[in-house]
């Protein structure tokens, strides 16, 4: 049986699931005093928005990858179920709502003093307020309401995956996506290439850029912005 862990303020929820580690365990706090994004980026995590995890036991990383096409998913289904926004998914990880970014999801990985690979799924959802750079929801509803009808949500796509597989949520997300389509710059660890964002690979969530000689790039990871 999984439990759900309600906080008041706690440093990340990352943080806190890390010491919890049990398949489907669900932490959710009011607010964050340490929050973080990819790469370290600081999440700020003002009182009212939603910061959650969820921990989920996966076989393999090939696997825990997929989830952040899961989590997205789900966000977006949350959002247009309560609000009138038309929620956008840029990859890998953010949701937007007119080119602004909402949501965020941070993957982390953790094994247990018997190997066992779990998956700690963050997100942030800016219901009530944001920084300048990014936007909120706006809504009148709890982060507890919102997460409750979100995890309804991430079930959901997790069994239309394990109906569909991986390609089946792709196509999913893909009509999400963000300026797919348009020219973008991709940051590497050591690099900065520019080209098209023309798909999404179906078997490993690659982005597909086509380069300007015309080439096909697969990138697994990196930091998209768009022109």
């Amino acid at each position: 049986m999984s439990d759900i862990y309600l906080l008041d303020e706690t440093s990340s929820t990352n943080e806190y699931a890390k010491s919890y580690l049990k398949d489907g365990n669900i932490v959710i706090a009011n607010s964050q005093t340490a929050g973080r994004g990819r790469y370290g980026n600081e999440w700020v995590s003002n009182k009212g928005n939603l910061y959650m995890s969820i921990i989920e036991k996966v076989p393999n990383l090939h696997v825990a990858a997929n989830y952040s096409f899961i989590t997205a998913i789900a966000v977006a289904k949350t959002i247009e179920a309560l609000s009138d926004k038309q929620p956008q998914l840029k990859w890998p990880n953010d949701i937007l709502i007119d080119g602004k970014k909402l949501s965020g999801i941070l993957l982390e990985t953790e094994t247990n003093s018997e190997s066992e690979l779990f998956l700690i799924i963050g997100i942030g959802v800016n219901l009530i307020s944001a920084p300048p750079y990014a936007t909120y929801l706006d809504i009148d509803i709890s982060n507890h309401k919102f997460a409750e009808i979100l995890i309804d949500n991430f079930n959901k796509i997790k069994k239309i995956s394990e109906s569909k597989g991986f390609s089946g949520i792709v196509d999913i997300w893909l009509s999400y996506a963000y300026a797919i389509g348009s020219k973008i710059t991709v940051r590497l660890a050591d690099n900065i290439i520019k080209g098209i964002f023309k798909d999404i690979d179906r078997k490993n969530g690659c982005l597909i850029l086509e380069l300007e000689d015309k080439n096909i790039q697969y990138i697994n990871s990196g930091e998209v912005f768009f022109e």
